[in-house]
């Protein structure tokens, strides 16, 4: 259920049916960049600017970064953000996708709900994802038990949701076994197509970009601003330039 919740939520769809899902995710597939960001809802591109200056000057920000420089070349690396989403940013409901996958769960309706909704809920974990790429070659993954943040106190260890742990640059989180340790990379690779990519590290993990399932034969992709991108539990916006 969680793999599914993902990829639904990275497409910026709403699941009602199970023919409408099956319909839903081909036709993402054959959409054009224009018409699947269209297909997002008024959301994002009305209030995600305002959810990026408020990230940006929040306490938990480095001061290094709270003001990025107004011009800077087109090879110069300047760290973007990511910003996890809920459901009711893309017009999905958890109720509609439990009802329309129930046959396929092994647990009750009621359990489905609590799980998807500390995920993906309006105080879910996946709307409190919002982290800068810090550096030319960001690893994502899902931090092992006992890995910690060097930074962090003992009090704080466990509260790494988006931050370097061990050997990753970024903590995805989410529930036991929907992640592995190093499942996507967010390279700055300047090209005709973007500054930068987005590769799945292995075929087992769910990681997609713009609802469209990547694998690691498959190579890296172009990662243009306000890309949407999943990684296991988590599904977050791509955001490169600041100042929409």
């Amino acid at each position: 259920l969680k793999t599914e919740c993902a990829m639904m939520l990275s497409s910026g769809t709403k699941g009602t049916s199970k023919a409408t899902i099956l319909a839903t995710r081909k036709d993402i597939a054959d959409m054009s960049e224009k018409l699947l960001l269209h297909n997002i809802s008024d959301y994002i591109s009305g209030n995600l600017s305002s959810i990026s200056k408020s990230f940006l000057q929040s306490s938990q920000t480095p001061d290094r970064f709270q003001q990025l420089p107004a011009c800077v070349s087109s090879n110069q690396f300047v760290p973007p953000m990511l910003i996890g989403l809920s459901a009711s940013d893309v017009a999905w409901e958890i109720e509609s996708f439990i009802e329309a996958y129930q046959y396929a769960s092994v647990c009750s309706a009621a359990a489905c709900y609590s799980k998807l909704n500390n995920e993906f809920g309006t105080r879910g974990a996946n709307i409190s994802f919002r982290t800068f790429v810090l550096s030319p070659c960001c690893t994502l993954g899902r931090a092992p038990k006992g890995s910690r943040n060097m930074f962090l106190s003992s009090g704080h260890a466990n509260n790494t949701l988006g931050m370097p742990v061990g050997n990753l640059d970024c903590n995805i989180g989410g529930p036991e076994y929907s992640c592995s340790e190093m499942a996507a990379k967010i390279q700055f690779l300047p090209s005709k197509y973007s500054k930068f990519q987005f590769m799945a590290c292995n075929d087992d993990d769910v990681v997609t970009l713009n609802g469209q399932r990547m694998s690691a034969k498959r190579g890296a992709l172009p990662l243009r601003d306000r890309d949407i991108c999943s990684v296991g539990a988590r599904v977050f916006v791509f955001v490169e330039k600041t100042s929409h």
